[in-house]
C-alpha cells in the first residue's frame, strides 16, 4: 500500500475505503509522522 494512514487504529475496508478505529484515541511519542510512533491513549470497547 502506498498511502499513509491516517490514523492509528485504520480500519480498511474491501473496497478500499479507510476509517478511523472509533473506539480507539491515539496520540504521538516523539512528533507525527514520519519520525513518531503511535501510542493508543483510550480505549472504549462498548462502542
Amino acid at each position: 500500500m502506498d498511502r499513509i494512514a491516517e490514523c492509528s487504529g485504520t480500519i480498511v475496508l474491501p473496497d478500499g475505503t479507510a476509517v478511523c478505529n472509533p473506539c480507539t484515541r491515539t496520540d504521538w511519542i516523539g512528533g507525527k509522522l514520519p519520525k513518531g510512533t503511535p501510542v493508543l491513549v483510550d480505549d472504549r470497547p462498548e462502542i
